[in-house]
């Protein structure tokens, strides 16, 4: 009954199909394998953003998200206004500070968000400025940006569109290979709205995707398997025969 499996055309449909489901399946293990990457980063990001602040001479050897104290001066005349930056479905600006720490190189801060002006990308925002004299600041570590910078000049500000390693570096001073969020300050710093933490901790669609290339996989062997079984019956089924010859009508009495 299944002796037609063996025909060519049948061998590479198999083929074809045990190809697809291997492929689907190794998709679905990609996804697992996101998955477990999604939760050690949270994990990670779960595990710094509790633990009690780090000194911030230890920043860079820190991972992201770890929460560090720094002691010292703004220089307000370098601020940097970071552009395009969402918040509650607003667009704004982030506030980047150089931080002149005590004891070490310079900390870029982001001191919170500014909703943009009225002008658009034009407009430069009303803002508070950074508290004077010396201010202690915890922050949570955040890695520098890809991309291009994007540096421009309005009305005597400097604009930027990325928080990247060039614009950490800019002046040429030593500084930290990334930068901080501000969580707290000392004077407070209470003149722009805090950036939100990390609170949602999602594991993203990857569990969905990866049940979803399982099936996939099923359905292209079960396909298969229907297929040849309904091809199977259909040569099995009675087929109707034409004779030859007509029966002869037998003659009629006169």
């Amino acid at each position: 009954m299944y002796r037609f499996l063996l025909s060519p055309k049948w061998v590479a449909s198999f083929l074809l199909c045990v190809v697809a489901a291997v492929v689907c399946v190794r998709l679905a293990h990609w996804q697992l394998d996101r998955l477990d990457q999604k939760r050690a980063i949270n994990d990670a990001i779960t595990t710094a953003r509790d633990a009690s602040p780090v000194p911030a001479s230890s920043l860079n050897d820190e991972p992201e998200y770890t929460r560090v104290r720094a002691t010292g001066q703004y220089d307000v005349a370098r601020e940097v206004l970071v552009r395009n930056r969402t918040q509650d479905n607003k667009l704004g600006y982030y506030v980047l500070a150089p931080l002149r720490t005590t004891d070490g190189p310079v900390l870029w801060v982001v001191r919170g968000w500014v909703a943009a002006g009225s002008g658009g990308a034009t407009s430069i925002p009303t803002y508070g400025a950074a508290p004077g004299g010396t201010v202690t600041v915890v922050g949570r570590v955040r890695e520098p940006e890809s991309g291009s910078i994007g540096s421009v000049q309005v009305s005597g500000h400097n604009l930027i569109t990325r928080i990247t390693p060039e614009a950490l570096q800019a002046d040429g001073e030593p500084a930290y290979d990334a930068f901080v969020e501000l969580i707290s300050s000392t004077p407070a710093d209470t003149s722009l709205s805090a950036l939100p933490a990390p609170d949602d901790l999602d594991e993203g669609p990857h569990l969905a995707y990866a049940v979803q290339w399982y099936l996939f996989a099923g359905m292209f062997l079960v396909g298969y398997l229907v297929l040849a079984r309904n091809y199977a019956h259909r040569d099995d089924a009675p087929r109707a025969t034409v004779d030859a010859d007509p029966p002869a009508v037998p003659a009629e009495a006169p």
